[in-house]
């Protein structure tokens, strides 16, 4: 797909969050000012399907992706150990989330602990890291910069 405008995206429905969130991305990365720093194609993606051996998990110097809505499914058979990790466009990790809650088993009469389903709205990254992680769920675009 082509270049795609700030304006070329925005839609009568777009809530204020999103609009705000998507203004400073294009604030940041449309600039032309610098390496990577001007968006040359916005691809609108959807995906969703087990995340082991997909694009998101691979590092692109110019490649990033605008997630309206990421959700993520873990496993229970290492919740403590559960997480994903979103990368930022220089590859940094930049935000970490996991989402465990305790209980208490009646049964074992001890403190259990379960994984709980992430959802993240209006996030950007370039990629994905992972552990303990089955589902995936991406509803946004890929942006190609140069």
């Amino acid at each position: 797909m082509p270049y795609l405008r700030l304006q070329d995206i925005l839609r009568p429905t777009t809530q204020t969050d999103t609009e705000l969130f998507l203004d400073q991305f294009y604030t940041k990365f449309d600039s032309g000012n610098g390496a990577n720093k001007k968006i040359i194609n916005v691809e609108p993606l959807y995906y969703q399907g087990v995340i082991a051996g997909t694009e998101f998990l691979v590092y692109a110097a110019n490649k990033l992706y605008i997630a309206y809505s990421l959700s993520i499914g873990i496993t229970n058979l290492l919740p403590l150990l559960s997480y994903a990790i979103l990368y930022d466009e220089l590859n940094a990790d930049t935000y970490y989330i996991g989402n465990m809650a305790a209980y208490f088993n009646q049964v074992t009469m001890q403190t259990d602990i379960i994984g709980n389903y992430l959802e993240l709205k209006n996030n950007y990254f370039s990629r994905i890291g992972i552990l303990s992680v089955t589902q995936f769920r991406f509803i946004g675009y890929r942006i190609t910069l140069i």
